[in-house]
This record gives C-alpha cells, structure tokens and sequence, in this order.
C-alpha cells in the first residue's frame, strides 16, 4: 500500500510526514535534507494513532517535495497526439 509523504515547516525546522487521513505523522529523524534522501533510506513508518506528535494536516505548512536533487518530468496528454505516443488510448 503507498504512503502520502509531505514535507512541512515547523519552529525547528524542516521535516517529512506521513498523511494519514486529516493528521501527519512525523517521520522518525531530521536527517533527510532532500527526497533522494529520505527514498534511500527506505523509510518504514509505523502508524501510531495515538501518537503526541501528529499534527493535524490543516494547520501545517507545506513544502514542495520535490527538493533541489530532484527532477521532475512530465509529459503533456492533452492531445491525441500526445496520448498516443505515450501509448495512453481512450
């Protein structure tokens, strides 16, 4: 099953989550600087729903997860064209 990973703002700093419906659960450690980061470390989390750290995801700051080691490609599949070469068909 996927996990919705957030990055957010708090008083101390930047940290990553875990969204579990309307709350985050902070992700064990301050290491992870960038998302090759936190991905190569194969974070496990293990929900606790009573945990004194969630957060309720409303009030959080969010960040772009895509930090500066990343790359984001996307491709267009607004034309037909498009979708077909990407071999996405209606």
């Amino acid at each position: 099953m996927g996990q919705k990973i957030v990055r957010y703002q708090e008083n101390n700093g930047v940290r990553w989550g875990i969204v579990e419906g309307e709350f985050v659960t902070p992700i064990s450690g301050d290491n992870y600087q960038t998302l090759a980061q936190l991905l190569n470390a194969g974070v496990e989390v293990i929900s606790n729903n009573n945990s004194e750290d969630r957060k309720p995801l409303a009030d959080l700051e969010l960040l772009s997860p895509v930090t500066k080691d990343a790359k984001l490609i996307c491709q267009g599949l607004n034309y037909s064209e498009h979708q077909e070469e990407a071999g996405h068909h209606h």
